[in-house]
């Protein structure tokens, strides 16, 4: 239970609407209306929300080395497709498009010829983001807005934890968690699952949940990976974020795997600053593999972003730092971001990297060359 005195007026005004319309309503509309409600949603409003004015750090903001290593990586897929003369580059979940920035700045610098080869488009439904100057960029609210049979690769950066999810609890039967009003209050109520997919979805992966078990179901994370190999005829998908393969995703937690961030604090209240501080769930990557094979995309590795990092040469960017100048400085700035990055224990570790590959054949990659984990998928 939470008072909602203290979110977004405008989203609060269309959840109490719904509620009071037509009754409780699944956590997964909740969390649908709090990101992306039009101008007030949390992803869709008119405000910083990453970087240290925002409320967490990505990759990109840590270190744009993150984006120059991975175009190494993007450089070797272009060369396992023979080298096309166009390869189609698809960010979903773009934002400022910092990431798509790096990766056309690095394949200037080092691979011309790929620079050459390059088509990139960005999917960003924030329509203050989609508005900013793009270079190079072909812009797109939703991912099926692209053109199928692309050659290429769909990369998705810390994109699925943020779809919504389903909450569900296991009390003598399967049950779904739904949010209701107690005057002006939110309160969680729980009934029968509202999709027979929820059923299907742990049947599938073999799961049982345990006797107060909660936990969340991404059925959104599994028709994107669908419509991503749809769209291609020849290339990969890359999906980087947090989570874990079923068998650690679907351990016992006290409150699943749900979290809030806002003002680089992290908590577990999903009720508190509706609208203003964002809500996300860990990535169940056996799941998107499970569903991936359904439109023929075969899993080409799995690992952490610190074993895929040291594959692609991350350590290659360090730099000696001889005297404490202004560029010493840099230096020391540039190194402490790539520590970060491959932190054991923090991103390193937390963070994952699951490629898939269709329409060619692949004996492994660069990034999965020190650790390869798709056998636990």
């Amino acid at each position: 239970m939470s008072r909602i005195d203290d979110g977004n007026p405008i989203v609060l005004k269309e959840i109490k609407r719904r509620i009071r319309e037509k009754g409780p309503i699944t956590f997964e509309e909740f969390m649908d209306v709090v990101l992306y409600w039009p101008e007030g949603g949390y992803y869709t409003a008119e405000r910083e929300i990453w970087g240290k004015d925002g409320d967490y750090m990505t990759t990109i903001d840590i270190s744009p080395v993150f984006g120059r290593v991975l175009t190494k990586q993007l450089y070797e897929m272009w060369s396992l497709l023979n080298r096309p003369e166009a390869f189609c580059l698809v960010e979903v979940g773009a934002g400022r498009g910092s990431l798509s920035s790096e990766i056309l700045r690095t394949a200037k610098e080092l691979y011309p010829d790929f620079n050459r080869a390059l088509h990139l488009m960005v999917v960003e439904r924030n329509p203050f983001l989609r508005g900013e100057d793009s270079h190079r960029f072909e812009k797109f609210e939703t991912i099926e807005e692209i053109p199928n049979n692309m050659i290429g690769c769909i990369i998705s950066n810390e994109l699925l934890d943020s779809f919504p999810v389903h909450i569900m609890i296991q009390k003598d039967s399967l049950q779904e968690l739904y949010v209701s009003l107690d005057g002006d209050d939110f309160i969680e109520v729980l009934n029968e699952p509202s999709t027979p997919r929820i059923i299907e979805y742990l049947n599938r992966l073999g799961v049982t949940l345990q006797e107060g078990q909660r936990i969340e179901i991404n059925l959104r994370a599994l028709d994107w990976i669908q419509k991503a190999g749809e769209l291609i005829k020849s290339g990969f998908v890359m999906t980087i974020d947090y989570g874990y393969a079923a068998r650690e995703y679907f351990l016992p937690r006290k409150n699943g795997n749900l979290i809030c961030y806002y003002k680089h604090s992290v908590n577990e209240e999903p009720f508190r600053r509706v609208g203003f501080q964002d809500i996300t769930s860990h990535v169940d990557f056996s799941g998107l593999a499970l569903w991936a094979s359904d439109v023929d995309l075969e899993v080409t590795g799995f690992t952490t972003q610190f074993y895929f990092l040291l594959g692609v040469g991350v350590l290659e960017e360090l730099e000696e730092v001889k005297e404490f100048d202004s560029k010493g400085v840099d230096s020391l700035i540039r190194n402490q971001g790539i520590k970060r990055l491959i932190m054991p224990g923090g991103m390193g570790d937390a963070f994952k990297v699951l490629i898939h590959h269709k329409g060619l054949d692949v004996n492994g990659l660069s990034g999965f060359s020190f650790k390869d984990f798709k056998e636990v998928l």
